[in-house]
Formats: C-alpha cells, structure tokens, sequence
C-alpha cells in the first residue's frame, strides 16, 4: 500500500499511557513518564512501525513522548529529535490537576471545554487555536525539509 506512495509519509504517533492518563488529570505540559502499560504500549507500536521505511522521528521534548519515539527509534534504528513545536498545550493553572477538581472550581469555563473547546479562553492558557497553528507551522517544516521521505512524529 504505502510502498507505491510517492510524497512525504508522516506517521502521527500518540504517546503511552502515564499516570496522569489513569488519573484523570489535565497532563499539558506536566512531564509524566510512561507507566508500566505505556511502556509496553510504546514498546509494542515500535515493533509495529519497523516494517515502515521511517528516516525520521521527531517528538515532543515531554518525558512520555520522547520515551514512545525512543523505542520507535530503538527498532527503527533512528535518532529522535525534540521538537517544540510538537509540545503539549500550555494549560497554565489547570495543569497537573484532576478534571473533576476543574469542572467544579471553574464550570463554566469545564463547559466550554466539553463542549466546545475551540473557544476556551483562559488566561494563562494557550487555545487550541494557538495549538494548532503552531504544530501546523513545525509539520510543515518538517514537510519541506523532508519531502518524499518517512517521518514518525
């Protein structure tokens, strides 16, 4: 299938899961590693993602992501590189903790989030917007220098 495709490849990789997952908080830039299962996750996508020509991996300087692309660099045999642009969303004062604790102290704004988070405000929050403009700029870099070619993100 992916053998006759002649642009770039970008192969879109969530990281495993930490505890943060499990715990039901907002994890934004928190540095939560991988847990026991994430490792395994990570472990288990790498050995997947052997069989794709990748020549590039570039991930997110956060613990849980770099820790999934190392072990798709591991069975690649492919250097990861950190990349800010691929970092999580700053979620300022509602990072690190739970979502009920959010939903409670702030419901409106829980609401918007729910609902329709795309236009959540926050002040010392980066909106989705911003999120998106900003990873789209670093892909399409990444694009440009990397046409034709397989990359892991």
């Amino acid at each position: 299938m992916y053998q006759d495709f002649k642009g770039t490849l970008i192969i879109l990789v969530r990281h495993g899961e930490c505890e943060g997952n499990i715990k039901g908080m907002f994890r934004g830039r928190a540095n939560f590693p991988l847990n026991e299962r994430g490792l395994i996750q990570a472990q288990d996508l790498a050995r997947e993602l052997k069989f794709f020509p990748v020549k590039y991996i570039y991930s997110s300087p956060l613990a849980r992501a770099r820790q999934t692309a190392e072990a798709i660099g591991e069975q690649c045999g492919v250097e990861v590189k950190a990349e800010e642009g691929f970092n999580n969303i700053e979620l300022g004062s509602w990072e690190g903790r739970f979502k009920k604790e959010i939903a409670q102290e702030y419901p409106k704004e829980w609401e918007l989030w729910v609902n329709n988070p795309e236009k959540l405000k926050v002040e010392d929050m980066e909106t989705l917007y911003d999120v998106q403009k900003r990873t789209k700029a670093c892909l399409d870099n990444l694009v440009s220098k990397h046409d034709g070619e397989t990359l892991a993100v």
